[in-house]
């Protein structure tokens, strides 16, 4: 026997509210709430700037995409260039060949575990520079000719090779082709964090 003011499957008996019938668990779960039209207004402002928001992002992505120039250094085969822009003289003779011109000292560390191939120009590493134009790196200088070169530089793991540079005003980079083989078959460009000259 069910007890009273209970169904057979122990829910509470419907009860007639005007022409349809409902029972108290149906009405305090399934009942939804209609927004007050202040209350779409609102919400439709709050959604209106969130897409304003995503559309400004867009766009703000779009402008730095590929048509801007990197500026931060790209390490191949460990080896890190690292300019230190009010450098100190490492060797005699660091007069400016120029006039406007800035020393700084460069290092070309090998961060890895195994050694690393620098290409050379002589007894140096084959530096270039590069000045930022316009958003596009450029190559500053002539040309490196090299008229005597016995084969890359070979830089053990944590090993360093310092060199004195000086620069001109602007925004600027060196770059170097360094491997990972002696035969230099596996060259990329590593290129260092560019920097400011005043």
């Amino acid at each position: 026997m069910t007890p009273r003011g209970e169904s057979r499957f122990g829910l509470p008996h419907a009860k007639r509210v005007g022409i349809c019938f409902r029972t108290s668990w149906l009405a305090t779960s399934h009942v939804q709430k209609v927004p007050t039209r202040a209350a779409r207004v609102r919400d439709d402002k709050v959604n209106m700037r969130n897409t304003i928001r995503t559309i400004a992002l867009l766009l703000a992505l779009a402008a730095c995409s590929n048509d801007m120039a990197p500026t931060s250094a790209n390490p191949v085969h460990s080896v890190l260039i690292t300019v230190d822009v009010h450098g100190r003289c490492i060797v005699g003779g660091c007069d400016p060949p120029g006039a406007n011109l800035s020393l700084t000292l460069v290092r070309i560390l090998n961060t890895g575990t195994a050694p690393a191939f620098l290409r050379a120009c002589g007894t140096f590493p084959a530096l270039g520079e590069q000045q930022l134009v316009n958003g596009v790196w450029v190559n500053v200088g002539p040309a490196i000719s090299c008229v005597f070169t016995p084969g890359p530089i070979a830089l053990a793991a944590g090993d360093s090779v310092q060199v004195n540079w000086w620069f001109a005003s602007g925004t600027r980079r060196l770059v170097l082709a360094v491997a990972g083989k002696s035969d230099m078959s596996d060259d990329a460009l590593d290129t260092s964090a560019s920097f400011n000259i005043k």
